[in-house]
């Protein structure tokens, strides 16, 4: 989903299977309005939204079966909430053009509903615009920096060698580990958190403390749940499904309440010890002196639920095709072993010797996306050019979101 702030950002969407419309005099494609946009009918105000209820569980597969009846690029009226699906790479790459600095993500309306509840303050998940770029900014440095990722690398091999000593432990006699989902899930926790935190939170350990069972539950929940809430308004998930808001609000309580702790405790060793040249995550972003106590909690948080899920969902699905491709997998670890042999602990400078392992870890992003909602935006006023004065009129309101599969 990509905000679109110009005439020529709507083309794609439109120019596709017949869906544009050329002015002869000026040569020039011209957008239909949205109405034109192939798309299911549904019923008044409330659109298709009972056809995802019934469905919620299967709801990949309904759209998919939408894009094979309506082509690469449709429309879904949920009821008050309207999405643009995308599944063209040619129209993505136009798409992805046009977006400017200040982007207008599609976000995650009960959230934003929680948020107003609860008096929280935006975080990188539910800011906007100029806000999403300010929160953003922040983490450039103890977040993307080639550098600065690499400093963690032994907290995440300690990390890892965990999860391969726990993994070991469950397999059955068959080879098999159940619920390996839930496995990664913890490792990913637990990873993200000695960065964050700057501690182990014992994630993996079959001896966890009171809380960190609590916070692996309550992450769970929030993801669980999110996923539940995201095709419906707030206001309709308060008054129809109540069980679902309920352990919503309930799980974010927790996660935000324990957060928040491990945040006060950092915060204090920082000030029992300001001599610290090895400043972590939480010092990085107090240096930078642009955040206000409710953002700094409020990043934190949602850098750690953000990084729990997509890294999950992204080495379940590396597991899943290598486990498919003998020869690759064959290959792979031919190349892991020569540069990491038995007995050495990897760093980072290893994982730069391993280009198939980078090449294998981008063709799994590749096919398979680890969040669809991840690569969304919100139309920001498509616009249409005024015969008289090149003003733009609204073509898509921004409340309408445009989701790439």
């Amino acid at each position: 989903m990509y905000r679109v702030a110009r005439c020529t950002a709507l083309r794609p969407l439109y120019s596709f299977r017949g869906f544009s419309t050329v002015n002869a005099g000026e040569n020039e494609v011209r957008p239909k309005p949205l109405s034109a946009m192939p798309m299911v009918k549904g019923w008044p105000v409330i659109g298709t939204m009972l056809e995802f209820v019934k469905n919620y569980d299967v709801a990949h597969e309904l759209l998919l079966q939408r894009h094979k009846d309506l082509g690469p690029i449709f429309l879904e009226d949920t009821g008050g909430f309207k999405q643009i699906y995308m599944i063209d790479p040619a129209a993505l790459e136009k798409l992805r053009l046009q977006e400017g600095k200040y982007p207008l993500r599609i976000g995650f309306p009960a959230w934003d509903e929680y948020n107003k509840d609860a008096g929280r303050a935006d975080g990188l998940l539910t800011a906007q615009g100029e806000m999403w770029y300010r929160l953003r900014s922040v983490i450039d440095k103890p977040m993307m920096k080639l550098k600065t990722v690499e400093s963690y690398g032994d907290q995440f091999s300690a990390v890892a060698a965990d999860l391969l000593d726990r993994l070991a432990a469950l397999r059955g006699p068959d080879g098999v580990v159940e619920r390996i989902d839930v496995e990664l899930f913890n490792w990913a926790l637990e990873s993200i958190c000695t960065v964050l935190y700057e501690r182990r939170m014992g994630c993996l350990s079959d001896n966890r403390s009171p809380t960190t069972t609590e916070f692996i539950e309550a992450t769970h929940a929030l993801g669980e749940t999110t996923n539940k809430l995201i095709f419906f308004p707030p206001k309709f998930s308060k008054m129809f499904r109540r069980k679902d808001w309920k352990k919503f609000t309930e799980s974010m309580d927790t996660v935000f309440r324990i957060a928040k702790e491990n945040i006060d405790q950092k915060l204090q060793e920082i000030v029992d010890k300001p001599e610290d040249e090895n400043a972590g995550f939480i010092q990085q972003l107090m240096a930078k002196g642009v955040l206000s106590p409710k953002e700094m909690y409020a990043n934190v948080t949602h850098v750690m639920a953000g990084s729990v899920d997509t890294t999950t969902h992204t080495v379940q699905f590396l597991l899943y095709e290598v486990s498919r491709q003998p020869d690759i997998q064959g290959r792979l670890l031919e190349e892991v072993t020569r540069v990491v042999p038995p007995g050495v602990k990897p760093t980072s400078s290893h994982f730069r010797d391993m280009p198939y392992l980078k090449a294998v870890l981008k063709e799994t992003l590749r096919q398979r996306c680890d969040e669809e909602h991840a690569q969304g935006r919100r139309c920001h006023g498509i616009p249409r050019p005024s015969r008289d004065n090149g003003q733009c009129a609204d073509l898509c309101p921004w409340t309408t979101g445009i989701l790439v599969r």
